[in-house]
């Protein structure tokens, strides 16, 4: 059984568990794009870091070579 949470009428109590559901389709889709997005983006910074890696490696070894 659930029961509204007071003054959010978005959000449900769920009494076995005691958990708290958003039943906000909206709100749960954008939270879903704002993860996917913040992945993403983690994924892209360290797939620049790296090639700055590889780069900084590529220099020691032309250095070296001079």
């Amino acid at each position: 059984m659930k029961t509204s949470v007071k003054n959010k009428p978005d959000l449900k109590k769920e009494f076995g568990s005691g958990a708290i559901i958003n039943s906000n389709k909206s709100e749960i889709a954008a939270a879903r794009a704002r993860k996917k997005a913040q992945v993403k983006e983690k994924e892209r910074i360290e797939t620049l870091e790296n090639d700055v890696g590889e780069i900084k490696a590529l220099l020691k070894e032309l250095i070296g070579k001079l």
